[in-house]
């Protein structure tokens, strides 16, 4: 007989850690007009009975276990004295002739029994630590995140399900306009890495009259994470509320980063993005976090070519902007590797011409 289902909290109210009312869609998810996604799982028995039955079914599946693992040593064994005679004669050919053909190491050693033995050894272990849990009774699920991890790959490196922003807040169109000033001021007059001219006519905010329109994945990777670093630039007393913006601007640079595919990413303003976002990440943190990331971008810079030679295809100022990039991830590496006393990934001989001293009114687009 199988068991009932339990209906847990959803996906979504446990990122936003709100109350779910356990429905399909749940009625926090309705209010907050986003999908919801279900988590099931068979009740577990309570009481004397519930108490008994796992321990019998999990007796059983020990036992099933273990003949296994003695069935697998047993086949060992009887295979025990032919490995044995081809271990003498081995060293008797040895003794006798130093030319002739060494026995290749494969025939010392079983590949199918370790390998059956491993998956035997990992199946018993997945028994003895399955954890036994039980809904609690303020909603608590056993919801696991490595599965939303499997389902999005970008959720391993952003540690968190990159599909809902935890917050309704809307930065002014006012605090956007000053904080492309802010970067312009504090981060792109030090962390040269973007042509500004052209950057600007990119994730300027649109007049009124064209407010519907939507920026590409890309560029709206690079406006969020451009407003995510001006503010890690900027003080408590200079920005109200500023330790809300930060985190709402940095969700937002890793759910666009996220869509506009950041691992597999050919796009050069996306890799943009992702550099300026871990400079600001430095800024507020400078946790190993941000160090294993540099190796990330390093990875990325690197199939798409930026280290290479130049192609003739590319202009002047395509070219320039290129440079400016991967220079801009070697003094990241070297500042990440200063803030964690390890050695830089990427040495001078990476570096082949470094980016002009040149004014960005100076570069024609």
């Amino acid at each position: 007989m199988s068991l009932p289902v339990a209906q847990l909290s959803c996906q979504q109210c446990q990122s936003r850690k709100t109350k779910c009312s356990r429905t399909v869609p749940c009625s926090a998810c309705q209010k907050a007009g986003i999908s919801c996604t279900a988590v099931q799982r068979h009740r577990l028995p309570r009481g004397r009975s519930g108490k008994q039955k796992p321990d019998v079914a999990g007796g059983q599946v020990l036992k099933d276990r273990i003949s296994r693992l003695e069935a697998i040593v047993s086949q060992l064994q009887y295979g025990g004295s032919s490995e044995q005679a081809l271990l003498v004669g081995t060293e008797r050919d040895h003794q006798s002739s130093f030319t002739s053909t060494p026995t290749p190491v494969e025939a010392f050693i079983a590949p199918a029994f370790w390998t059956e033995l491993s998956d035997a050894v990992a199946g018993l272990k997945d028994v003895l630590e399955h954890p036994e849990t039980s809904e609690e009774a303020d909603g608590t699920s056993t919801f696991d995140p490595g599965t939303a991890s499997a389902a999005n790959p970008h959720a391993i490196i952003f540690g968190s399900d990159l599909s809902i922003l935890s917050d309704n807040l809307v930065p002014p169109p006012k605090l956007k306009v000053r904080l492309l000033s802010v970067y312009e001021d504090r981060v792109d007059a030090i962390f040269k890495l973007l042509h500004w001219p052209s950057t600007l006519s990119t994730v300027r905010p649109k007049s009124s009259s064209r407010q519907d329109t939507r920026l590409p994945v890309d560029a709206r990777a690079l406006e969020s994470a451009i407003y995510f670093t001006a503010t890690c630039s900027l003080f408590d007393h200079e920005l109200d509320q500023r330790t809300r913006f930060l985190k709402h601007f940095q969700k937002t640079t890793e759910q666009t980063l996220s869509e506009a595919g950041l691992l597999a990413t050919t796009s050069l303003v996306v890799l943009q993005a992702f550099v300026i976002y871990l400079a600001g990440l430095r800024a507020c943190q400078a946790n190993a976090q941000q160090w294993t990331l540099v190796a990330t971008a390093i990875r990325i810079a690197s199939a798409q070519g930026i280290p290479g030679h130049p192609s003739t295809a590319q202009s002047s100022l395509d070219e320039e902007i290129r440079r400016r990039l991967w220079f801009c991830i070697g003094v990241l590496d070297l500042q990440s590797a200063f803030d964690r006393g390890s050695q830089p990934l990427l040495k001078c001989g990476d570096f082949q011409r470094w980016p002009l001293d040149m004014n960005d009114a100076d570069m024609s687009l």
